[in-house]
This record gives structure tokens, sequence and C-alpha cells, in this order.
């Protein structure tokens, strides 16, 4: 039997997830660079320690504003232009991050946000848009990591090298490879068949609910992962150091999306999502509360092992609100809604070394995600679609 997904999508063109798999971590490059950049820019009086954490969610905010702008016309623009356009903005953004000016550096940055915001509408739609999305979702993360732990372990490096130009410099090189793998990306999406009464998503508060539980969720990681070198710094670990214990966390998160997939649904959607949210709290009271390497490598890989854990299944339960990817297409948007708020709110408390408030503030941010779990999860669409079986 055929199913709405199967019918809605266009299975005998499928994107290959080679090519998904390369462009997502190029979405995610600025993020993982953030603190390092930061901090050499900091230590460079580039910035004033006190405005990092609106600079750094300025930036996080221009990539959801693009990815949940762009969502909204996916199916009328095509994927492919998509991809070269902001790959192409990525580049003059990189490039204009080598002016060693405070403003110009503003600016660029926000235009380099805006860029990975529609590739990542542009990827995430497209893989919303396979049979089965969560295992997209999970093969595209099992080749990210990788990526990021190498960008993770490598950009202290090169700041240390050749300084903040140096590394927005490899950046532009980098982002060059994403017009390259934009030509294997689709050149229209495929609308869904008529009589599905798919061609206009209503707006459903549950699926916003959800939406915003991943806001928040993100929002309780970002109050702490931009502000690492600073934590560290206050217990005499320096950049590189940070960036070793990051990558280290990121190659520790592999097993992650490895075990959703392979445990599916068999256990519901309530047990894994509450206990990622547990690990969460657990990582971010052990970073805030650190007096070692130990404790914040410890800490910090559960920062990271968490939402791996964690985003395959809302993933899933974002494609369960329409099959046309419109909700699952911002679900990278949401992400950085979270990844904004969180140095906007915890910047000053991370400047003063006001740690003990940063903790409650991640923590409080994760009983609002929960809550919010709750109401998406008891909704009846989430009992009658198909599961996300192994």
């Amino acid at each position: 039997m055929v199913t709405v997904r199967e019918q809605a999508v266009h299975a005998p063109d499928q994107t290959p997830m080679l090519y998904l798999g390369l462009l997502a971590p190029l979405g995610y490059l600025g993020v993982t660079v953030l603190p390092f950049w930061l901090g050499a820019a900091i230590h460079d009086g580039l910035l004033p320690a006190r405005t990092v954490g609106l600079v750094a969610a300025g930036e996080m905010l221009a990539m959801a504003v693009a990815n949940m702008a762009t969502s909204s016309f996916l199916v009328r623009r095509s994927i492919k232009m998509l991809v070269r356009a902001s790959m192409t903005v990525a580049i003059f953004g990189s490039l204009l991050s080598m002016m060693p000016h405070p403003l110009v550096l503003v600016v660029a940055r926000l235009l380099s946000g805006a860029a990975f915001g529609v590739l990542n509408a542009a990827v995430a739609a497209t893989a919303a848009r396979q049979i089965q999305p969560q295992r997209s979702l999970t093969a595209m993360l099992l080749m990210m990591m990788p990526v990021l732990a190498l960008t993770a372990f490598v950009t202290p490096h090169v700041v240390a090298w050749r300084g903040l130009a140096g590394l927005f410099g490899v950046l532009a090189m980098i982002c060059g490879l994403g017009l390259f793998l934009a030509r294997k990306m689709p050149d229209r999406e495929t609308p869904a068949p008529a009589g599905l009464g798919l061609g206009r998503v209503s707006l459903s508060p549950v699926a916003l609910a959800a939406c915003f539980a991943i806001a928040a969720y993100s929002a309780s990681q970002y109050v702490i992962l931009p502000f690492l070198v600073v934590i560290g710094a206050h217990i005499s670990i320096s950049a590189a150091t940070i960036g070793i214990i990051a990558s280290s966390s990121v190659l520790f998160t592999l097993p992650a999306p490895a075990l959703a997939n392979a445990l599916g649904e068999r256990i519901g959607l309530a047990l894994p999502i509450g206990s990622s949210l547990a690990v969460m709290g657990l990582g971010a009271a052990l970073v805030l509360t650190s007096t070692s390497v130990v404790t914040l490598t410890a800490g910090t890989m559960l920062l990271y092992f968490a939402p791996s854990f964690l985003l395959p299944y809302a993933f899933g339960l974002l494609t369960r609100f329409d099959n046309q990817g419109s909700y699952a297409s911002t679900f990278p948007g949401f992400l950085m809604v979270g990844a904004a708020a969180g140095p906007a709110l915890a910047g000053t408390f991370a400047a003063e070394g006001e740690f003990g408030r940063m903790a409650i503030l991640a923590i409080g941010l994760q009983i609002a995600s929960l809550a919010l779990f709750v109401v998406a999860l008891r909704s009846p669409k989430i009992a009658l679609a198909p599961q996300f079986t192994p």
C-alpha cells in the first residue's frame, strides 16, 4: 500500500544523500567557528566583551529569519538557484569579514548568517521530501559530524596562524565548494499530486508548539556553547584546548543519530525527547560548574550528544504536520531562533563570569521546551502519522 508521503515525494528523482550530507555542514560552519572568532575578536580588542553575545545573537537571528522566509516560498523556487545564491552571498560575507573593522565585521556576519539560513532551508526541505525523512536526517547528521569536528579542531590553529582574516578566508574557500555541490540539487521541487490537499499548509498551533519547543531546546544549548572559550579562560584552559574539546565532543555525538535510527519509535517519542532534555541539563550543569578540563569536557560532550539524539525525532515530528515539508523546512530556522536567543540572554552573565545564572537560565529553557513538546505530542496527528521505523 502506498502511503501519502510516498505519493507526495518525487521518489524517482531523489537528491543523492552524498550531496545533501556534504551541503548540510556548510550551513553550520558559521555556528561551529563562532566561539573561536568571538574569543579572538575580544582578545584583539575588535569587539568589547559585553557586546559579543549580541553579535552572536545577530548572526543566529539572521540565519533564522532567512531560513523561515525562504521556507515560505520553497515550493515555487528552484532549490539549485537558492543554494547557488546562498553560497555566493556566504563567500562575499566571509571575504568582507576579513576587514579589521567592528561595524564591517558585524554586517558581514549578518550577511553570512542569512546566506547559511537560506542554504539550511533548501537542504532541510529536500530531506523532508524524501520517503523516510528521519532516515535522511540521520544520514546527514552522520556525514556532518566528522566535518564539523574537524572544523572545530582546526579553527583555533587557523586563528593562531593567520588571525581572523585567515579564518574567514578559509571559510570563503569552503563555501566555494557549495557552488559546485549545488549542481546536484533539484531545479524545482515537484508539487504534490492533485487531490491530496497539500497545496496550502494551514497554520497549526500544535505544530507551532513543536517549533517553539525546538527553539527553546536550542536556546538552552546556546546559552553555553558560544561562550566555551570564555568559560575555559576562567579556569585557565586555552582556546586551542577548547578546540580539541569541541572537536572531540562532536565526534562523541556520532553514535547518537545512529542510536535514534536503530531505536526508531519502538519506545515512542516522549521517552527519547525527555531523556535528551535530561542529558542536556546534566551537561549544562557540568560545564557551568567546571573546575577542571575533565568536567568541562564531560559536560561539553553531553551538550553535543543530547541534541544529536533528539534531532531525528524532532524533525520527524514536524514532518507529520504537513506532507509538503513546510514545517520541516523551518526546522533549522527554529534551531537558529534558539541559537540567537541563547547568547543574547546569557552574554552579560558570561562577560561577568556569572555562570550560576547561566545554569538557571539553561535549565529554565529546558523546562519550557519540555512543556511545549508535551503539547505537540498530545496532537492526534502524531498517533495517526506513519511511524519512524528502523
